[in-house]
């Protein structure tokens, strides 16, 4: 059974993970952070999902290779039933928002996304 700390604790490495970039300026893979550690893919993969444990030493390595500090991984864990699963391509897409030059091209993404929600919401609102 998957404790729900362990599960959240996680998802953040997950997402630090994804937000870091690795080889090749794409995001640190599985592998990568195994290796910079000391652990199989595999190994990441089940502290991922939470379904092994973290000790305090190992996710002391994690933080540090992915150079994050380590209340990165508790941040918000007391309301850690009420936060959202964030899909690997948001991370990704919002990385690659944050890294896109201030002034035109950014902004009109931001409305072209801001105008696809609300098309979406008001598309949930009327069938629903």
């Amino acid at each position: 059974m998957v404790d729900e700390i362990d599960a959240y604790i996680g998802r953040k490495i997950r997402e630090a993970r994804l937000l870091k970039e690795g080889t090749s300026s794409s995001p640190v893979t599985q592998t990568e952070l195994g290796d910079a550690v000391g652990v199989s893919f595999q190994q990441i993969q089940k502290y991922e999902n939470g379904s092994n444990r973290i000790s305090g030493s190992r996710l002391w390595q994690i933080a540090e290779s992915l150079d994050r500090p380590i209340s990165y991984f508790f941040e918000g864990l007391s309301s850690a039933k009420d936060l959202p699963v964030i899909p690997d391509n948001a991370l990704t897409t919002a990385k690659m928002f944050h890294e896109l030059p201030e002034g035109g091209v950014k902004k009109q993404v931001y409305s072209l996304i801001k105008s696809f929600h609300s098309e979406s919401l008001g598309k949930k609102r009327n069938s629903g």
